[in-house]
């Protein structure tokens, strides 16, 4: 057999339920619509480089971005980082337009994979959601391999709930 031809048999957790297609298109349709809105306000020049920013943790702080994202509402699951808080924000930070136009495409990429490993391990809050949703929202092609495999892991968590 082949390892490099790919599996056509699914590894996504079997699930009876099927949503309404009405209901997926409404979803599909106001996702469309807040990644075009982003792109407008990009193109208008929020959250780029010369205008004002907001603090943020560095790109490798996983415990400090937690914190950012989350303040202290949720136990932290990455107790083992080593780096520093640096920015503090008790109650946490909710996603903004300028706040999400900010971050770059590496930047986006490696929070995403930070929310889906927190995901393993934290209950999807009604926070986790935004956050997820509009850092999804922040996602272009093409992506990276190791995005698209965090991306199935977050499709197999979510089947899972």
């Amino acid at each position: 057999e082949n390892s490099r031809r790919r599996s056509t048999a699914s590894d996504l957790p079997e699930t009876k339920e099927t949503m309404p297609v009405e209901w997926a298109r409404s979803v599909l349709a106001d996702f469309s619509d807040l990644r075009l809105a982003l792109e407008a306000h990009a193109a208008a020049g929020v959250g780029g480089k010369n205008g004002p920013r907001m603090p943020v943790p560095r790109l490798k702080d996983s415990r400090g971005w937690h914190r950012f994202c989350f303040g202290d509402t949720e136990a932290c699951p990455d107790s083992s980082d080593d780096e520093e808080e640096t920015v503090e924000t008790p109650q946490g930070t909710l996603p903004s337009v300028r706040l999400l136009l900010q971050f770059d495409f590496v930047m986006t990429q490696r929070l995403v994979a930070m929310h889906v490993r927190w995901l393993d391990s934290c209950a999807l809050s009604h926070n986790r959601a935004l956050w997820l949703y509009a850092l999804l929202a922040r996602l272009h092609k093409p992506l990276h391999r190791d995005t698209c495999a965090v991306l199935r892991q977050l499709v197999k968590r979510l089947l899972a709930l």
